[in-house]
């Protein structure tokens, strides 16, 4: 899938501070290949205090699940403004999962079938290719490939 010259994506990646780590070198990539892309990040608190100011996140999301039905809400709001060329749905959990149908977007990238969890693959109209389980950065990095954009350095 190509990306246009100035794409709007929506990371959606809620928790886990390891996994945010994980995927830092995903924004980091798309800036490079596409530096006029506008990222936004779906993002609990911890994994929040990570990115806020980072270069590559042009926005954050937050999603406060403690706030249960009223955060679920309050996204839907947020995420009702702001139309995306792509969602990438790089965590399979119930609530990534309503977070990305919430998302205006033509195009929802996330995990095949099998290795998606919590019917998280009902959210998504396009799936990375089937392949093993594998580290989480390798899933991660798999998005990139999916993009035609380059993971190295």
């Amino acid at each position: 899938m190509k990306l246009p010259a100035q794409p709007r994506i929506a990371l959606v990646l809620l928790s886990a501070v390891g996994d945010v780590v994980h995927a830092l070198p995903i924004v980091n990539a798309i800036k490079r290949h596409r530096p006029q892309s506008r990222i936004t990040w779906l993002l609990q608190d911890a994994g929040a205090a990570l990115v806020q100011g980072h270069p590559s996140v042009d926005e954050i999301l937050l999603f406060q699940r403690k706030a249960g039905a009223a955060g679920f809400v309050k996204m839907a709001m947020e995420l009702s403004a702001r139309p995306f060329d792509v969602v990438l749905d790089l965590q399979c959990y119930f609530k990534a999962t309503v977070l990305t149908a919430l998302c205006r977007a033509p195009i929802k990238v996330g995990l095949d079938p099998a290795r998606a969890r919590e019917f998280n693959w009902l959210a998504n109209n396009r799936h990375l290719p089937a392949k093993p389980v594998a580290h989480v950065q390798e899933h991660f990095l798999e998005f990139l490939d999916y993009l035609e954009i380059p993971r190295d350095p």
